[in-house]
């Protein structure tokens, strides 16, 4: 193994991004979050995943461990990583991790969206520096990718339009969000102005309706437009497609099904994969996307780390 050697993490440079994203792409589907996020700072730019961080080794040995600092902005701690095993052993990861001063191992650390296949190389490291850690698995979600598109327009029904979310919309959603406690209003108002989004706005009745909408492009609200935003999904700070949700007044209409294909050819168009994390057993939504063309990839996690007094 050639591993990260001593020297620690520093923050990854703009100019060397595509670099790392080309490493992370060899490693598909197991490193698709840190992708994700490496992607969506290369073609947006660093400053949009702000407050997180993408650190990378600063020895100049070429590695694929990456790590996302700050990827939520609760008061949680937590972080992003992926490494390959071959480059890099569980116990040098988190040798680096401990070094950190922005993380804290006295108190909790959530690790976001862990792939199955490095869990329990993690779990078998009992300690981060000095601190003795006992850990726990949560939300088991599947990866589902984007393969093949559906060809057919999946239009709204003609007394919606559909539209890039405003940061005036932030509230709304982020107040429908079941995981609210992972990321803040402030951040959701961010991801919404920084990031591709698709939103149905419900018309005024004094509307004239039109034909159905085609997806291929939300487009944006007529200015002094005022309509109701009923249904919903943007994109995280991670890349993944995410807080979908439809009013329940405004559900059974092919909504979500509409804005979620909107985004992903939004996505495609811009270079991007298109993925989503999926509740394992959530037969509804999985129906859902599969018929839009996504399909499974590998399984992760979120992974508590607690200091064992």
């Amino acid at each position: 193994m050639a591993g990260s050697g001593e020297a620690g993490l520093r923050p990854v440079r703009e100019e060397e991004l595509e670099e790392v994203r080309e490493r992370l792409a060899r490693q598909l589907p197991h490193s698709i979050v840190v992708h994700g996020a490496v992607s969506l700072a290369k073609r947006y730019g660093l400053h949009t995943l702000r407050p997180a961080s993408i650190l990378v080794p600063a020895c100049p040995q070429p590695s694929c461990l990456t790590v996302i600092t700050n990827p939520t902005s609760s008061a949680m701690q937590t972080l992003v990583v992926f490494w390959n095993p071959e480059e890099d052993t569980a116990r040098d990861v988190m040798d680096q991790l401990s070094r950190l001063a922005v993380l804290d191992w006295s108190q909790p650390v959530h690790f976001i969206a862990i792939p199955t296949a490095l869990l329990d190389s993690i779990e078998a490291v009992g300690s981060v520096g000095s601190q003795r850690v006992r850990y726990s698995r949560q939300y088991p979600v599947h990866i589902y990718t984007l393969q093949t598109a559906r060809t057919q327009d999946e239009g709204l029904p003609p007394e919606y339009v559909m539209a890039s979310l405003k940061g005036s919309d932030a509230t709304t959603v982020w107040t429908r969000w079941s995981l609210n406690a992972f990321d803040s209003l402030a951040s959701t108002k961010h991801i919404i102005t920084s990031f591709p989004s698709v939103g149905v706005y419900k018309r005024e009745p004094s509307e004239p309706h039109q034909t159905k909408q085609s997806t291929n492009n939300p487009g944006s609200l007529e200015e002094g437009a005022e309509r109701t935003l009923v249904s919903w999904t943007l994109l995280f700070k991670l890349g993944w497609i995410g807080h979908t949700f439809t009013l329940p007044q405004h559900r059974r209409r092919g909504l979500a099904r509409a804005a979620t294909q909107a985004l992903a050819r939004q996505l495609q168009f811009e270079g991007l994969l298109p993925y989503v994390l999926l509740w394992v057993g959530n037969d509804k939504s999985i129906k859902l996307h599969e018929g839009l063309g996504f399909r499974r990839q590998c399984e992760v996690h979120v992974l508590l780390a607690e200091p064992d007094q």
